[in-house]
């Protein structure tokens, strides 16, 4: 991590650890990575690492409470939600009820002989799907799509009802999302209400667009009965929060994680192990330093005052670099990572810091051979430059990088992540 020598007390932490990506085609993806956090001064403000936060109101109209029109006679379109395909719906209600009227409105709902009870599994309205008549049976959904941040932690949580005969379905449709995971089919509660909850670790890469489906019986297949759904809610989690919460999945319950563990990448691919000892120091001026701390790291030399070890390291990562300056700057260069002919790699790491004056900075540079056309061999290099030092309350402050490398199409190279 470079750091200018207009710097004025500055700590920073980064954390990596060595991993490799395997695509279903011939391409490789490799790099290095950090998953999680080692807790800064307390004096930098950082936010404890068992953050949660309620952030339903990413979906409008969670609860069904706002309307707009009807579907038939005091059966109401729910604002904000899309309806799906219907499939043999000649007898079918469907949309927004309200229980606490539901002696007055059971002939209008399709409830008269089958009522459902208020409980504190639901609030007084509700999504229904009837399917009133008794032989043929319906295929029906309401849909809302949202944005899930990128490399975040969430738990989704739908309540459902569903009569003696009837089978309902729960999906999260995402391309990227495994199949299995993202969806609760045919689900009957037997006239109670009862909570399902998807766990999901998005992906570092990108946002993650989520349509929430709700149905009566399920994609490809009917049901006669009702369903009813309420109260979806979704909650955002610190990754060891979240960890915690998974650990022992409870019943009801689906995990959908998109984080990749790491891998130690062999002496044949670039790097022989993931805890520093083959970085080097490549230039330090003024008062800078940098240490590789642990999750028994004591800072022994007294330079990196304040930077230790939190319970915020990730699962799957236990070791890190720590830098800190007050009027200076620090280089801190990898050993030589292999980058073979024509294959594709990213190499991206997490990082964190307190800056008052100065960036951090981080560039990734290596030579090509020369050709018979070329005299001299040509260096290549990109830069990520002044990186970000917000906080998040979910992520303990740090921010992920990536660099995407593509080898050479004649010689295979190396490269080095100078931070």
């Amino acid at each position: 991590m470079t750091f200018s020598k207009t710097l004025k007390t500055l700590i920073l932490t980064i954390l990596i650890t060595i991993t490799m990506f395997f695509s279903q085609s011939p391409m490789v993806l490799a790099g290095v990575s950090a998953l999680n956090s080692i807790e800064g001064d307390a004096k930098l403000g950082i936010y404890p690492t068992d953050a949660s936060s309620n952030v339903s109101s990413i979906l409008a109209n969670n609860d069904f409470t706002n309307t707009n029109g009807t579907t038939s006679t005091s059966v109401y379109v729910p604002s904000s939600w899309t309806l799906g395909a219907k499939e043999q719906q000649k007898s079918i209600k469907y949309g927004i009820v309200d229980l606490s009227k539901l002696e007055d409105n059971a002939k209008n709902y399709g409830l008269e002989n089958d009522k459902p009870l208020l409980t504190k599994a639901s609030e007084e309205q509700v999504l229904m799907f009837n399917s009133t008549s008794e032989t043929a049976g319906s295929t029906i959904n309401y849909y809302q799509s949202i944005t899930l941040d990128s490399d975040s932690f969430y738990r989704i949580s739908v309540n459902a009802f569903t009569s003696n005969e009837a089978f309902a379905s729960i999906y999260l449709d995402n391309d990227n999302f495994d199949k299995n995971s993202s969806k609760m089919d045919s689900l009957n509660t037997s006239k109670n209400w009862n909570t399902y909850y998807f766990f999901i670790a998005t992906s570092p890469y990108k946002n993650q667009t989520v349509n929430i489906n709700l149905y009566l019986g399920n994609k490809t297949a009917p049901s006669t009965g009702y369903a009813l759904f309420d109260n979806i809610t979704i909650m955002r989690y610190s990754e060891n929060k979240f960890d915690a919460l998974t650990q022992v999945l409870p019943e009801n319950t689906k995990l959908i994680d998109q984080r990749v563990a790491p891998i130690t990448i062999t002496t044949d691919n670039g790097f022989v192990d993931t805890d520093f000892n083959n970085w080097e120091l490549e230039s330090s001026n003024g008062e800078a330093y940098v240490e590789r701390v642990s999750t028994n790291y004591s800072g022994s030399n007294g330079n990196l005052k304040g930077i230790y070890p939190g319970t915020n390291f990730s699962l799957q990562t236990q070791n890190g670099l720590a830098f800190s300056a007050t009027n200076g700057s620090v280089n801190y260069k990898s050993p030589e990572i292999k980058i073979g002919r024509n294959e594709l790699y990213k190499i991206s790491f997490y990082a964190k810091g307190s800056i008052t004056n100065g960036s951090m900075n981080a560039v990734l540079s290596g030579t090509i051979p020369n050709t018979p056309e070329d005299e001299d061999d040509t260096t290549k290099s990109a830069s990520l430059t002044s990186l970000s030092t917000t906080t998040s309350n979910f992520s303990n402050g740090w921010s992920f990088y990536s660099f995407f490398v593509k080898g050479s199409s004649l010689y295979d190279t190396t490269l080095n992540l100078t931070l």
